[in-house]
Formats: structure tokens, C-alpha cells, sequence
């Protein structure tokens, strides 16, 4: 009896004992930055220019040129976007598709009409 008794304290254990969260690692880029110095916007606006893309935890993203003179230009905040790897969709705050990215591996990403431009996380 004494044995049934200790299994049975034991069974709340193997209960409640639960696997990881897989949601929590799904989505690889967010909270991340993305980087690539896109020559042509300087060539329009003069000087070196970095084409940058963040990445919120509640599926936004914010979009801007930054100079390395520090000067932020054509900045849009809180456009939605999907993940579906490797794919992301980036949304115009319209609902309208701006572009989609591949996800080349963890740290470099591209856009689907232009594998040259390539961003690298930072």
C-alpha cells in the first residue's frame, strides 16, 4: 500500500510537467535590426547611406535611411509584416505590399527582386 501510495504522490509530477514554448523561437527576427548600405540613395542624396530595418515583437517594423553622419530620412514606423520562412512580407501601413524578403540564413536577409542588396543583421 505503501508503494501505491508513493506512486500516487508522484503522479502530479508527470501531470503537470509541460514541454517548452516552440512559439517562442517561430519568429527569428523579431526584436532584430537590419542593415545595408544602399549606394544608390546616396548617390541621389550624397554621402554613405544605410538602408535600415527594424523589427518589433508585435509584428511591426520600422522603416529609414540613416547617413553616417547621423541624419535619419524617410522613416515609416509601424507597418505590419508576416514571417513564413524564409519569406517576410513587408506591409504599407495601407495594408499594401512594400516588399518581401528572403531569409537567407540567421544573420542576412535580401530582397525577393534583388539578392545583391543584402541586409545583415545587427
Amino acid at each position: 500500500m505503501k508503494k501505491i501510495m508513493f506512486l500516487l504522490a508522484l503522479l502530479p509530477m508527470f501531470v503537470f510537467t509541460a514541454c517548452s514554448d516552440d512559439d517562442e523561437d517561430a519568429n527569428p527576427i523579431n526584436g532584430s535590426t537590419w542593415v545595408w548600405e544602399n549606394w544608390l540613395y546616396g548617390l541621389a542624396n550624397g554621402g554613405k547611406w544605410y538602408q535600415t530595418i527594424e523589427f518589433t515583437s508585435n509584428n511591426t517594423y520600422t522603416h529609414y535611411y540613416k547617413s553616417t553622419e547621423g541624419i535619419i530620412q524617410d522613416k515609416t514606423e509601424g507597418c505590419s509584416y508576416e514571417y513564413n520562412h524564409p519569406n517576410i512580407v513587408l506591409y504599407h501601413k495601407d495594408g499594401s505590399v512594400w516588399n518581401t524578403f528572403i531569409l537567407k540564413n540567421e544573420h542576412q536577409m535580401y530582397p525577393e527582386t534583388n539578392e545583391n542588396a543584402v541586409f545583415e543583421k545587427q
